[in-house]
């Protein structure tokens, strides 16, 4: 036989039982409370959207003049005034692309020779001193726009378009 159950026991499983009934009753609410909010919204957009929508038959072709004639003319006006002003003081399209000739001094600036391996396919090794890394290069490679014309002892000649340039181990 069981021993009866004590008064403290007895509270204690009701406050558990009482609890649980209000998070169930709370959950219950608080769903058909938002299932009410979406059916709202739905409606609300079906009757502001379709109801009070003016239909295409409505729209009737004098509310919106457009000649052809009278279209072109705009973009015509607004061509001969883009075509005769810069924006942002950009270059005037008719001139051609604008050619900045970089000096192949400036284009060399942070490279610096560290070595020369001779043999019969010499190498030089050019250190890009903006990232410290070391490139290895060989007779008619490229490093950027700068071509390697031709590598000596302690020497390399580097060229750009019609420029040239010697570089000596630093």
């Amino acid at each position: 036989m069981k021993a009866p159950i004590a008064s403290s026991q007895l509270m204690s499983l009701i406050n558990v039982l009482d609890r649980s009934f209000n998070l169930r009753l709370s959950r219950k609410i608080f769903l058909t409370a938002a299932a009410i909010s979406l059916l709202f919204i739905f409606f609300d957009f079906l009757y502001l959207g379709f109801l009070h929508s003016p239909k295409i038959s409505q729209i009737s072709e004098e509310a919106v003049p457009i000649r052809s004639n009278q279209a072109r003319e705009g973009f015509e006006s607004y061509s001969k005034i883009f075509n005769q002003n810069t924006i942002f003081g950009a270059a005037n399209s008719n001139a051609g692309p604008a050619i900045i000739k970089i000096p192949i001094s400036e284009r060399v600036k942070d490279y610096r020779l560290k070595g020369v391996i001779l043999s019969n396919d010499p190498e030089a090794i050019l250190e890009d001193a903006r990232t410290g890394k070391n490139n290895f290069l060989k007779v008619g490679e490229q490093i950027g726009e700068l071509k390697v014309k031709t590598i000596g002892e302690g020497k390399i000649v580097l060229s750009c378009g019609d420029e040239e340039i010697k570089l000596e181990i630093q």
